[in-house]
């Protein structure tokens, strides 16, 4: 299991063909018992355009929306992109995160299996 988003990223960086990571970033509503996952805003970026996830967090300050996780998946340079992202934003809001990498705030993968 990747440790790390640098990790996740790095090894994005080697692959041959051109990716995009998307990004899906969630906050966490409601109390321990009744918790759910909102959506508050999506963005892709090339993987070549990343440095690391310090400067992902740096830029998603830009932003007013304050939030807890992020969610992420890859994309050929090719695919739908918009499309991609409003079903990441609507599986997250459906309680289907599962089918994507989640970190927290410090870029720590969380494993959302055991929620």
């Amino acid at each position: 299991m990747l440790p790390h988003f640098d990790t996740l990223l790095s090894q994005a960086k080697q692959q041959e063909a051109e990716r995009r990571l998307l990004f899906t970033f969630a906050r966490a509503e409601g109390g321990a018992s009744g918790s759910s996952l909102a959506p508050v805003m999506c963005l892709d970026r090339p993987v070549a355009e990343l440095d690391n996830f310090a400067a992902l967090v740096a830029e998603s300050r830009q932003f007013p929306q304050d939030w807890d996780l992020v969610f992420v998946a890859s994309a050929g340079k090719d695919d739908a992109i918009d499309a991609a992202l409003k079903q990441m934003a609507a599986d997250i809001a459906g309680g289907h995160a599962g089918r994507y990498l989640a970190f927290n705030r410090d870029g720590i993968i969380l494993d959302l299996s055991r929620a």
